[in-house]
């Protein structure tokens, strides 16, 4: 009876994870470059169960599931999202794979898809955050303070039609490895000399925004989903206390 109890508790321990996680994909709805998060999980190994007769095992009853495991790290969906243009030039959106690099304040570099970019007073190339943006080599992109600016597919950046630097486009070879820190900023998880390389299969789109990678129905539909599975879960965990209760109850009148 209590193997019941459990495998439902534990249905509604992971929905509420899984609801957590929702909630952030919605409250993200409206930011650029977003990509949403999922839970994984996995089933326990089910038990076959034989029927025993002195201590033999006889015909077999059947088989018993024990429910499933919630995995601990959620996972990112990096499935590419819709372009938008909006016709500003500081707007860069990324089709295909890749990244971009930027560095922090502490110096160290981070991957983002939102590549919308300013120029600060000594001409530094710098992203909407104000973070560096990086070249492919990670030095920082310096140009001059005036003068139109137009950045071709490749990332190759031109001011007064004249080639003045060349924005870095990275792809990762296993995505997982990145790790979300904020909305649009991810730290690799190891040594991006191996697991980096140069864009074969990306591109930028000056002019043009990337939308989050799911509609705003997908997610308020998740969301449904798991709170009836939650409601589920938890009318059974009530039905195994108000079982166990009377059973304690009858088995205390016992004379």
């Amino acid at each position: 009876m209590l193997r019941g109890l459990y495998i439902a508790g534990s249905g509604m321990t992971e929905r509420a994870a899984n609801l957590d996680v929702v909630a952030n994909n919605i409250a993200n709805m409206q930011t650029d470059t977003f990509k949403r998060d999922r839970v994984a999980y996995s089933e326990f190994k089910e038990m076959f169960l034989n029927r025993i007769q002195n201590g033999e095992k006889t015909e077999p009853v059947g088989k018993l599931a024990l429910g499933s495991l919630l995995d601990t790290n959620k996972f990112t969906d990096f499935t590419q999202g819709p372009l938008a243009s909006t016709g500003d030039d500081h707007d860069l959106a990324i089709m295909g794979d890749g990244f971009i690099k930027v560095a922090i304040p502490d110096g160290s570099m981070r991957y983002t898809r939102d590549a919308h970019w300013n120029l600060t007073s000594d001409g530094k190339l710098v992203d909407g955050r104000g973070f560096a943006i990086l070249d492919s080599k990670g030095g920082k992109i310096v140009l001059g303070t005036k003068g139109n600016i137009a950045i071709s597919e490749d990332g190759t950046i031109y001011q007064d039609g004249k080639s003045t630097g060349k924005i870095g486009i990275f792809e990762i070879d296993d995505r997982s490895l990145l790790v979300k820190e904020s909305s649009s900023i991810y730290r690799l998880d190891g040594d991006s000399s191996f697991l980096e390389r140069d864009a074969e299969n990306s591109s930028l789109q000056q002019g043009y925004v990337e939308k989050p990678n799911f509609s705003p129905l997908s997610v308020v539909t998740d969301m449904i989903r798991i709170l009836r599975e939650y409601e589920s879960s938890q009318k059974v965990v009530q039905i195994y206390d108000d079982t166990i209760n009377q059973a304690i109850t009858k088995l205390g009148k016992v004379q």
